[in-house]
């Protein structure tokens, strides 16, 4: 069977390149109990370029991208971690690690492994709840006492004591003002201290006593939540800015369990409705949710935890029985199959053709066995067609308004109809085009360059016409074909077809084939592409050539060594996309640049990475 084939979650990040992300277009890695991840993480803290900390009710937990290492209290060692209950995690501008826990403070040691206590200023331990950090100093919650950091004198001593009531430990401190602090603990609401005094000050806040969390975000205002009542935006004075609850936006649940800010956006992890993000400056809520079926989707629902540096586009999140998640912005999308009729993914994983049509934004898909699929980028939904399932779809292009042309392997071409899924046979007119799919031992593929006629391109190229059903071959003996003809774009005056040895101009005036490209190398040509400025990119198994037509000149793109190319797209923004056996590629022409993308970027790789080219209109 000779034909192209490509998983479609390797290679629909092409697609991709053709339409704007939005947004909300994130990847998710999710790690959980089968990677050695507690189910629920309550506490996640990221060092500066560094390790990624999370607390659980197991202790504390080191990850540094591939492993989790595990800390807890052992009896007899001095430099154990002291407690297994954490309730802060900080690192300060001299990047040292402060660790509370409920059996003391330590600072993590990193090049020897150990916590080492930290003492005061009377040479004794002391246990803190909560940690700010402000400009060369930092700031601890006891029970009944401030403590500063100075950095400057690299000690620790008592600012003030605090009276506060005996049932209260606080658990967030924020800067409200240069003196004043925000001391919050969830359910028992909002305590202002006067960082001069040690003295409380009345709460800003109507209620206070009723939130749970709270975040000052880069503009001042203060986000807090209130069990299953939503968030509250303040301004400056107390006053409220804004409300989001179910009733009155997009929030998805009521009762909020952290909030973070990130980019300029509040994001709001919930107990049950997943992650809301939240613009402040147009009162849009996106929803980032699990959805069954889906594997581009959040992997859990109950989000417990939520950390972002500022600057940086990863978002580590702790879910409830979900483990650790990490969340980044997303430039692939990779799809799958899924169940006949589920909307989330393919009826057949193994996809041998695409066409879209040029008044639309939805994708036509030929699978390999499961017959036609329809794919709408902006909703992210599949439609199946029952009716062809068991096909093998080899190409698809253009006929009508209600229908499209498909060629099936080893059966034909037929017409497909758009709105019920039926197929229906080719005219007696198209007897010829069926004898070369049904005895050439290749499949046909169909690609429209006109809008009176498609080109039928086998072991041989043909033009076949609409209105009467003629059917003319275009190439002679002095035009050998080599393989397979693919296409690979059209501009107003011609199509451009490459086989095994060499690229093709057909002549839309005339009809006319003119060699534009011979290799004289042993290696066949895998793929090829063209660009915006009319430049040829060939792609060999090993090796990747820019060819400027008008000039007959080829140039080796010098990169590190690529292996096993098997695809080569142009986009719109000058990028050379580039599929090989093993990993995805994008070459920044201007920048002279080679990307590798990975399941961070949201490409997944399979054991089996195929040709397929793309067909847009």
């Amino acid at each position: 069977m000779n034909i192209y084939i490509k998983r479609l979650f390797c290679i629909l990040f092409l697609i991709l390149c053709f339409f704007n992300l939005n947004a909300a277009e994130f990847v998710f890695r999710q790690l959980s109990v089968s990677d050695g991840f507690p189910p629920s993480i309550q506490y996640i803290y990221a060092e500066d370029n560094g390790y990624v900390w999370i607390v659980s009710k197991q202790g504390l937990g080191r990850f540094d991208g591939y492993e989790l290492k595990t800390y807890s209290y052992e009896e007899g060692n001095p430099y154990s971690l002291p407690g297994n209950q954490i309730y802060a995690i900080e690192e300060d501008s001299l990047h040292n690690l402060w660790v509370l826990s409920d059996s003391g403070v330590v600072n993590y040691q990193r090049h020897t492994d150990r916590f080492i206590p930290v003492l005061d200023e009377n040479g004794d331990t002391f246990k803190a709840t909560a940690v700010c950090k402000l400009p060369g100093r930092l700031l601890l919650a006891g029970h009944d006492q401030i403590y500063q950091y100075s950095y400057q004198e690299r000690k620790i001593r008592t600012l003030h004591e605090v009276k506060v009531p005996s049932s209260f430990s606080v658990r967030e401190m924020l800067l409200w003002d240069e003196h004043t602090l925000l001391c919050m603990e969830s359910w028992k609401g909002i305590l202002c201290i006067d960082l001069r005094t040690g003295e409380k000050k009345p709460s800003p806040f109507p209620d206070g006593n009723d939130i749970t969390h709270a975040l000052i975000d880069e503009t001042g205002s203060v986000w807090t939540t209130s069990y299953n009542r939503g968030i509250t935006c303040y301004d400056r004075k107390g006053d409220i800015k804004a409300v989001y609850t179910t009733e009155n936006s997009a929030l998805s649940h009521n009762v909020i369990l952290c909030l973070s800010e990130n980019n300029g956006k509040i994001w709001a992890g919930t107990d049950g409705g997943g992650i809301n993000i939240i613009d402040s400056r147009t009162g849009n809520v996106t929803v980032l949710k699990h959805l069954s079926g889906d594997d581009n989707s959040l992997p859990i629902n109950s989000i417990q935890c939520l950390f972002q540096r500022k600057g940086e586009k990863n978002v580590w999140v702790g879910s409830v029985k979900g483990g650790l998640i990490n969340i980044r912005p997303s430039i692939v999308c990779s799809y799958t199959d899924v169940p006949l009729g589920f909307k989330t993914g393919l009826s057949e994983k193994a996809v041998l053709s695409f066409y879209q049509e040029s008044d639309s934004k939805e994708i036509w898909i030929g699978t390999d066995g499961g017959g036609v699929n329809r794919f709408n980028p902006i909703t992210k939904e599949f439609v199946h067609y029952p009716s062809t399932y068991g096909e093998k779809v080899v190409s698809l292009c253009g006929y009508s308004q209600d229908e499209l042309l498909i060629s099936l392997f080893s059966k034909g071409v037929f017409f497909f109809n758009k709105h019920t899924g039926q197929i229906r046979s080719i005219n007696e007119k198209g007897e010829i085009i069926n004898k070369i799919a049904l005895y050439s031992r290749k499949g046909i593929n169909l690609y429209q360059d006109d809008t009176k006629s498609i080109l039928i391109l086998s072991s041989d190229i043909h033009r076949y016409y609409w209105n009467d059903g003629r059917v003319q071959q275009l190439n002679d003996k002095g035009i050998p074909i080599e393989g397979q003809v693919i296409p690979f774009g059209y501009d107003s005056l011609k199509t451009y077809l490459y086989d095994l040895k060499r690229i093709y101009a057909l002549d839309h005036r005339n009809n006319k084939i003119e060699i534009i490209y011979t290799s004289s190398r042993k290696n066949d040509i895998e793929c090829v592409a063209k660009d915006a400025h009319g430049i040829f990119w060939i792609g060999f198994s090993n090796q990747i050539f820019r060819y400027d037509v008008n000039l007959q000149q080829e140039t080796l793109l010098e990169t590190h060594p690529l292996r096993n190319i098997t695809a080569l797209v142009c986009d719109n923004q000058q990028r050379l996309w580039i599929g090989t056996n093993e990993e995805l590629f994008v070459w920044l022409d201007k920048e002279k640049k080679l990307i590798s993308l990975d399941k961070s970027d949201g490409a997944l790789i399979p054991q089996h990475y195929y040709k397929i080219f793309f067909l847009s209109t």
